[in-house]
């Protein structure tokens, strides 16, 4: 299959690499932004469009590539014949309302967590005085995007929490609506599910394992992500006993694209935490960078066709390294165009395990774009999670000297090797090399 035309309709240019990557293929692909202030990025390197909906007549496959009403988009235009990847206003809800997919899960017959849901602020506080214990707080309503808003409770008595509720009812009341609130659980956190072609789960399939938090060590603010190491294989019992098992109702849903469902696994058991029912990002980075050459926008085409596309993956284990300036994770624009806005980038190559974010490409040069910092991610590939972790490190290295304002965790995937071990301890991943 050749000569598809990929429109992407993005909320903040999120899947830039994607459709650049595309095409590089040969492919002919054009981009909407929503976001004014994010409109600048992939200038230079993939055609822009205005207004999308008048472009939509031209495109042969449309993407979408977030929820907040991107999936309900995308289900109205399936419905009148194009050919979309994105997901529906069922699965923009598995999403954007925790309390929903926890629900969603116990009918489907998988785990699900204990959650309490509140309205407001005074009713979360009484609720944590009264049973005191170690707790994540997950705001809703329009905060829910900025991930550094997640908290995550050490102190056995709350106290850490009661704070950052008030401290959140004080600064951010005007944008979160609603509280949920989850009972912090040990254990491994990993990711499962995979691309679903509108009738079932494509193999093979990818275990996630997230870096969140801002430091080395895995400390500091949560963001919306440091870096990701992915295992790809057959199905594993997390798989199987979770998402799997929502396999009828997102098949009667068409769901044509990316889902995942966050996990926290102990020997006690597995624990969903939330659904991303679109591309994840840096995710969907280091989940092409496993796809063989010139196969992504074939692959991506056949699914939003509902054709079961071949998915041919080199290797079977990838970690990729998140690259950022100031002001990420927050949102400064003032530190923003003091520091990073236009920056000339030096990158020391472009090719294979390059992933670029938010950038433009300006007379030759590649240069900051957008208003988050999120640079670009790069990607090491092996047969061994050592072996992919080693193979980004070189690159790392060099950039670091050619762009001193640049940051990025230096430690992604050195704990992935003993999640791995303990999770088959566990009897978790079964028989589920690839």
């Amino acid at each position: 299959m050749r000569g598809e035309h990929f429109l992407f309709v993005s909320r903040s240019g999120y899947s830039s690499a994607l459709a650049w990557r595309i095409r590089q293929e040969g492919h002919q692909v054009r981009m909407y932004i929503e976001a004014p202030g994010q409109r600048d990025i992939a200038d230079g390197f993939v055609d822009k469009s205005v207004r999308w909906r008048s472009d939509l007549k031209d495109a042969s496959v449309a993407v979408f590539d977030d929820t907040l009403g991107h999936g309900a988009l995308a289900e109205a235009l399936r419905r009148r014949g194009k050919t979309v990847l994105g997901g529906s206003a069922w699965t923009d809800r598995l999403e954007d309302d925790r309390a929903f997919a926890q629900d969603e899960l116990r009918k489907a017959g998988a785990p699900a967590m204990e959650y309490w849901q509140f309205e407001n602020f005074e009713d979360a506080v009484r609720h944590l005085r009264d049973h005191a214990g170690r707790f994540v707080i997950k705001p809703g309503g329009p905060a829910q995007e900025d991930k550094k808003l997640v908290f995550v409770g050490a102190h056995s008595e709350s106290q850490d929490t009661l704070r950052i509720l008030r401290t959140y009812q004080a600064e951010e009341s005007g944008r979160i609506q609603g509280l949920h609130v989850q009972r912090r659980i040990e254990g491994v956190e990993v990711g499962v599910g995979g691309f679903f072609d509108g009738r079932d789960f494509v193999r093979p399939l990818p275990l996630i394992f997230e870096s969140k938090r801002l430091h080395a060590g895995d400390v500091g603010i949560l963001t919306g992500g440091m870096g990701v190491c992915v295992r790809w294989g057959a199905p594993t019992p997390i798989f199987e006993r979770t998402i799997a098992r929502m396999r009828e109702r997102l098949a009667q849903e068409n769901y044509r694209g990316f889902i995942d469902l966050t996990c926290m696994v102990n020997p006690d058991g597995i624990y969903p935490l939330e659904f991303t029912a679109r591309f994840g990002y840096p995710t969907l980075a280091v989940l092409i960078e496993g796809f063989e050459k010139n196969s992504v926008g074939d692959f991506f085409a056949g699914l939003a066709r509902g054709q079961a596309p071949e998915l041919r993956i080199r290797q079977p284990y990838h970690a990729g390294t998140r690259i950022t300036m100031p002001p990420y994770p927050y949102r400064d624009p003032k530190t923003f165009r003091t520091f990073s806005q236009g920056v000339a980038i030096d990158l020391p190559q472009t090719g294979g395990g390059i992933h670029i974010e938010d950038v433009k490409r300006v007379e030759g040069e590649w240069r900051v774009a957008g208003g988050s910092g999120v640079i670009l991610t790069v990607v090491g590939s092996g047969r061994t999670p050592e072996t992919a972790c080693r193979q980004t490190r070189p690159f790392l290295a060099n950039f670091k000297a050619l762009n001193r304002n640049a940051a990025y965790r230096d430690d992604i995937g050195e704990s992935w090797p003993d999640d791995l071990h303990r999770l088959r301890d566990w009897g978790y991943l079964g028989d589920s090399d690839l």
